[in-house]
């Protein structure tokens, strides 16, 4: 995975609805100020930990992700248009039931 250099990355839209977010459509911070609608990614150590998404200059969505030792998301805050819930994930393995 490529590291992330500067930690900001504006990005035309989000793809997907698991978590975390997928960004899409890399752009420049003034492309995204000119458009009006975009995302603002913030990295820290190679994951996704922030993605705001802002539609006519307005906040929309933002949600915020934190990381099990085992990289595996084990919070994610999402604010959007039905106020702010919160979903916490453990840290386990999904294992295959054994065959008969």
């Amino acid at each position: 995975m490529p590291g992330h250099d500067p930690p900001v990355e504006y990005y035309r839209a989000l793809s997907g609805v698991g978590n975390p977010a997928r960004p899409i459509g890399r752009i420049t911070e003034a492309q995204a100020k000119w458009s009006g609608s975009y995302c603002v990614a913030y990295y820290e150590k190679n994951r996704l930990v922030r993605v705001v998404q802002i539609a006519n200059g307005l906040t929309v969505l933002e949600q915020k992700y934190t990381y099990h030792s085992s990289g595996k998301i084990s919070r994610v805050e999402s604010n959007g248009r039905k106020g702010l819930k919160v979903l916490e994930l453990p840290d386990t393995k999904v294992t295959k039931p054994k065959e008969p």
